[in-house]
């Protein structure tokens, strides 16, 4: 049988009387019509612009009928597979077409959606519940695998706080909160996969002055769960101290975690610090493709985001 896909329509019928005067829907009735959390919706329409609903004087969202049959659409789409980030632009002839495609298709095996998760976790840490917050996190971290971890659950995660934070949506408080809870997980998986003796070290750390951690702490799980040992020094470590850490630690790389651009004189002073690393060991940098000026650093190897760095330290692993 051939599933309606504007099952929206038909349901919003039953519910007139929970609508405003404009005929638009509140929050809380188009999370029961379309089946996904509020806190998915919100994100969908942060994130991707998959729906623009009105608001009212207060700035309580509103939400038409066109936009529920939209939100269903999307849901669906996503349960048969489809990443919200590459459908959530796209018209709603389009993802009409796909639902009416896909109606007589088996169901997709689901990789479980992770949005929700991350804001429900979020919302525990702007809302300062960081034991309900922190037990999440964890829960999240024994359900999946470590990478899906990384890759699903944490980097959303971190990208969100870091867009919010950016917005002033958030405060750094709540940065600090996210990072701490992440060292946790950090401790937990160095304790469960403890590397081998003689086992390959890699140091992570941000430039001087670069006090964005987020990056070296996800490159930290990942290593961890690819037998490497992490040597973490955290944020805006002097360079002057790196020399004697590779000195004693005798690290298969280096790497810089990296997340805004530099002034002309820190890159200069970096490319310097580079290059003299460089003459002893590997030395590798994390950073968003966007940063400029970094295709200039000698003998240095960049990755720009965490699948190509996992598939690195499996490398790394077997030199």
């Amino acid at each position: 049988m051939t599933r309606e896909p504007h099952e929206a329509s038909m349901t919003t019928d039953l519910i007139d009387g929970e609508r405003d005067e404009e005929g638009l829907y509140p929050m809380r009735v188009v999370a029961r019509l379309t089946g996904l959390s509020a806190d998915t919706i919100r994100a969908w329409e942060r994130r991707y612009g998959a729906v623009r609903p009105s608001r009212t004087d207060g700035r309580a969202r509103r939400y038409s009928e066109s936009e529920v049959r939209r939100l269903v659409l999307l849901r669906e789409a996503t349960e048969r597979g489809h990443a919200i980030g590459t459908i959530g632009r796209l018209d709603d002839a389009a993802l009409a077409a796909m639902a009416q495609k896909n109606a007589d298709a088996p169901m997709a095996p689901v990789r479980p959606m992770m949005e929700a998760q991350v804001d429900e976790y979020l919302g525990l840490v702007e809302r300062y519940e960081t034991r309900r917050a922190i037990d999440m996190m964890t829960r999240t971290a024994a359900m999946l695998d470590p990478r899906e971890f990384c890759l699903r659950f944490l980097l959303p995660t971190l990208e969100e706080i870091g867009r919010r934070w950016e917005h002033g949506e958030s405060s750094v408080v709540h940065e600090h909160i996210v990072s701490t809870h992440v060292k946790i997980v950090l401790g937990i998986y160095a304790r469960v996969a403890a590397p081998d003796p003689g086992a390959p070290k890699l140091v992570f750390v941000t430039p001087e002055h670069h006090r964005h951690e987020f990056g070296i702490h996800m490159g930290a799980i990942l290593a961890t769960m690819r037998g490497i040992e992490p040597v973490v020094l955290g944020p805006d470590v002097p360079y002057e101290l790196l020399d004697e850490v590779v000195a004693r630690t005798h690290p298969a790389a280096l790497l810089f975690g990296i997340s805004r651009e530099f002034e002309d004189a820190e890159l200069t002073r970096f490319a310097e610090v580079v290059a003299r690393l460089g003459e002893t060991t590997r030395v590798w940098v994390g950073c968003p493709r966007s940063l400029t000026g970094l295709e200039k650093l000698p003998d240095t190897r960049r990755f720009h985001d965490f699948e190509t760095l996992d598939t690195a330290l499996a490398g790394l692993r077997m030199d």
